[in-house]
C-alpha cells in the first residue's frame, strides 16, 4: 500500500516536470527539477529538517527551547495526556462530552486527528492507537461520545445537570452526534489551532463501525460549499483524510454509501478503507469503494484506498496491538495523505 500511495504522489510532481518542458524550456526545466526535488525530499519524515523558526511560531515550552528542526521537536518525550476541561467540550444542546487529549510537540506541524468509536463503545477502544500515534507527532482527540463512557450529563437549566442517556441507535442519536458532537470537538482543536499547537486544516478522522459513519458524514458535511471558512482556501474543507474501520453494511438502516451527499468528499480528500477477513455485517473494502465510485460518477480515484486483511478481526480488535498490520496502515496513511501534503498554517481565530 505504502507503495502505491507515494506513487500516486510521484506521479503528480512528474506532471508538473513535464508542464515545465513543453511550456518553459530547458533552463525552467532544470530548475523545476531542482525545486521538485528538494520539496519531495521534505517530505519524507527521515529527511524532514525544516527549522520552526521558517514560521511564525508561539513561544515554546521549556523543552521545546533551543530545538530547531522538526526531527529534534519528534525525539522530545510525548507529553502527557490530558482530560479536556468539561466547559471545552460542552455541545449547543447541553450535553457535556468527556474527552482525553493527547498533544503534540510538532506546534504548527501537528496533524490532528479524532477518533471515533462505536456504538456501545468507548475511547477505550482507542487506548493502543492513541498513545502510538501520538509519539510519531499527532495531536490526538478521544472522546466519549454522548451517551457513552463518561459523556452522560446534560445541561437542562443553567448550572442544572441531569443524567443524559441513549436508548437504542436511532437517527436523531445519530444525527445529534454529527451536528452537536463533531462541531464542539473540532472548536477545541480550532482552539488549539490558534494558539499554534497543530494545523487543523489538516484534520484526520478514525472511525470504527458507527464510528466510520460518522467520519464520512462530517468529512462530506466539512467539504459543504455553502460553509464559510476563514482562510486563504475558503472553498476547501479542513478534514483532508479518513480511516474507517468495518464500516458496516447496514446500521440500523444507515449505510455509509448514504453519508455521501458531497462529490468534493473524493476529489479532494483521501480515504482508507479498513476491514478484517470477509464479514458477513460488515462491507468488503473494494466493493464500498466501487459503490462510491458509482455514487459519485468517477471512474477512478487515486485518494481511495481499499485493504481488506488476512485477519478474523474486525473493530478495535483490529487496532489493539500496536505492531498490527492494521495500525502500520493507518500510521502510513496519516503520514503520506495528510501530514507529507502542503496545507500552510494559518490562524483561524475569527472562525
Amino acid at each position: 500500500m505504502g507503495t502505491f500511495l507515494k506513487n500516486s504522489q510521484q506521479g503528480k510532481s512528474m506532471t508538473k516536470v513535464r508542464f515545465y518542458v513543453v511550456f518553459v524550456g530547458l533552463l525552467a526545466f532544470l530548475w523545476a527539477s531542482w525545486d521538485v526535488s528538494n520539496a519531495w525530499g521534505q517530505q519524507s519524515r527521515s529527511r524532514r529538517t525544516k527549522s520552526v523558526e521558517q514560521e511564525e511560531s508561539v513561544s515554546p515550552s521549556e523543552e521545546e527551547e533551543g530545538v530547531d528542526t522538526i526531527e529534534e521537536l519528534r525525539k522530545l518525550p510525548p507529553k502527557k495526556p490530558i482530560r479536556v476541561p468539561d466547559e471545552e467540550l460542552k455541545t449547543k444542546d447541553g450535553v457535556v462530552l468527556s474527552a482525553t487529549y493527547y498533544p503534540s510537540n510538532l506546534g504548527k506541524y501537528a496533524v490532528p486527528v479524532i477518533l471515533l468509536h462505536s456504538w456501545e463503545g468507548s475511547r477505550k477502544e482507542f487506548s493502543t492507537l492513541a498513545p502510538h500515534l501520538q509519539k510519531l507527532g499527532y495531536a490526538v482527540l478521544v472522546p466519549d461520545l454522548r451517551g457513552h463512557g463518561k459523556s452522560n450529563r446534560q445541561e437542562t437549566e443553567p448550572e442544572v445537570y441531569e443524567e443524559f442517556k441513549v436508548g437504542r441507535f436511532n437517527a436523531d442519536t445519530f444525527n445529534a452526534m454529527v451536528l452537536y458532537d463533531l462541531p464542539q470537538l473540532k472548536r477545541f482543536l480550532m482552539r488549539e489551532n490558534n494558539a499554534g499547537r497543530l494545523n487543523i486544516d489538516k484534520l484526520g478522522l478514525v472511525g470504527i463501525e458507527m464510528g466510520a459513519l460518522l467520519a464520512g458524514t462530517y468529512a462530506s458535511k466539512d467539504w459543504a460549499p455553502n460553509v464559510k471558512r476563514n482562510k486563504r482556501m475558503p472553498f476547501t474543507g479542513d478534514v483532508k483524510g479518513i480511516v474507517v474501520i468495518s464500516t458496516p453494511k447496514n446500521f440500523s438502516g444507515l449505510k455509509f454509501i448514504d453519508t455521501l451527499n458531497n462529490p468534493n468528499w473524493v476529489q479532494n480528500m483521501s480515504a482508507l478503507i479498513l476491514s478484517g477477513a470477509a464479514s458477513r455485517e460488515v462491507e468488503k473494502p473494494k466493493l464500498l469503494k466501487n459503490q462510491i465510485m458509482r455514487k459519485l460518477r468517477v471512474k477512478d480515484s487515486e485518494n481511495i484506498f481499499d485493504v481488506q486483511l488476512d485477519v478474523n478481526l474486525q473493530g478495535a480488535k483490529l487496532i489493539a496491538v500496536v505492531n498490527s498490520d492494521a495500525v502500520k496502515l493507518i500510521a502510513e496513511f496519516l503520514q503520506l495523505r495528510l501530514e507529507d501534503r502542503e496545507f500552510p498554517w494559518e490562524n483561524r481565530s475569527k472562525n
